[in-house]
């Protein structure tokens, strides 16, 4: 890949201690047409956690931004073997979100993310 941020299979250490702090569910299943579906149980992460470790907010882009990197791959592996332009569906559940997960920490990731 092109890309700068690395690939699942070469992730940090620093970077997988971020997964002790997520609920995101990867391949939960398929949508009737054959996308994959993924689940972030937005209201069960420890952002406390995530924002109070050294560099918790930069682990935390590196981290997704290899995430969303790995799932880009796959979905383009599984186009090509379904010989069709396969989308990808994310559920964001907020059940249980309490107000002090938002912050600005959160909002600045949110926004990066979202672009």
């Amino acid at each position: 890949p092109t890309s700068t941020h690395l690939t699942l299979a070469r992730l940090t250490s620093g970077c997988t201690t971020q997964v002790r702090f997520v609920k995101i569910g990867l391949n939960c299943g398929r949508t009737r047409d054959g996308c994959p579906v993924k689940i972030e149980r937005i209201g069960a992460y420890d952002t406390a956690a995530i924002f109070s470790e050294q560099d918790g907010e930069e682990r935390l882009m590196q981290f997704y931004h290899t995430l969303l990197e790995s799932q880009a791959e796959a979905l383009n592996a599984d186009s090509i073997r379904a010989g069709s332009m396969l989308r990808a569906y994310e559920i964001f559940d907020l059940g249980g979100i309490r107000w002090s997960q938002v912050n600005f920490a959160t909002l600045r990731f949110a926004r990066s993310m979202l672009g």
